[in-house]
């Protein structure tokens, strides 16, 4: 599986596209950011309960932040629907 250098994205995002053409179903950008919001608000919260060390807590503060700006909805490819849930699933207790 071939990934362009510059991308914000890897192999397991650009691969259902390939084997899936049709199903190319996307999160809006509304979504997105509602996901982004709900990921900002545990860190300060888990770092003041020691669970994560303060500078881990506002790298992740920061980044949700990044995407509620819309910095990343160009360089990140938002692919197959499924794939996506997939990693919403495994990355949600973040």
């Amino acid at each position: 599986m071939k990934v362009p250098a510059d991308a914000y994205y890897g192999a397991q995002t650009a691969r259902p596209s390939r084997i899936f053409p049709s199903a190319a179903s996307a999160f809006s950008r509304q979504f997105i950011r509602a996901l982004a919001s709900l990921k900002s608000t545990p860190p300060p919260t888990n770092a003041g309960l020691g669970y994560v060390p303060p500078k881990i807590a506002k790298a992740v503060q920061d980044a949700a932040q990044e995407v509620i700006d819309g910095k990343w909805d160009q360089p990140i490819r938002r692919g197959y629907f499924p794939d996506r849930l997939r990693h919403l699933h495994e990355h949600e207790h973040e």
